[in-house]
């Protein structure tokens, strides 16, 4: 009776284990789209961690979405050229993941001028780009 208890135990464990795992690229989402998404995880979680300053992270939002109209005028740009059209195109979750980064952008510019006096809009946006990118929530 202990073995199939312990057994069970560790399925379970197990089980949860791989539920909580990141996936990778979600399915219908251009890779240039998944790494600025991962770009902007990665430097919201410096912001988060102190490691910078607000300034610093609304600069390179500011960059990141001059990089990507830069893509797409240039036609390098995986996935349509037509930014309308994204929702029904073969990269349909980039605009999801593009709404998220602009979300999270907005965020941080209302917590540089002072109109929001705490990182809650940062965080809860963060988050919301991390489940689009199939990653995990702070």
């Amino acid at each position: 009776m202990k073995k199939v208890l312990f057994f069970s135990v560790i399925l379970i464990i197990g089980s949860l284990l791989i539920g909580c795992t990141p996936q990778g690229k979600p399915s219908n989402t251009s890779q240039q789209m998944y790494d600025s998404g991962l770009r902007a995880l990665a430097v919201t979680d410096a912001y988060l961690n102190g490691e910078i300053e607000v300034i610093h992270l609304v600069a390179y939002f500011n960059g990141a979405h001059e990089y990507l109209i830069s893509l797409i005028q240039l036609g390098t740009y995986e996935g349509t050229h037509d930014i309308a059209s994204i929702p029904y195109s073969e990269y349909s979750h980039d605009r999801i993941i593009d709404d998220n980064v602009h979300n999270l952008a907005r965020h941080a510019q209302l917590r540089f001028i002072g109109t929001s006096r705490n990182n809650d809009g940062i965080k809860l946006m963060r988050n919301e780009l991390a489940k689009s990118l199939n990653e995990k929530s702070r």
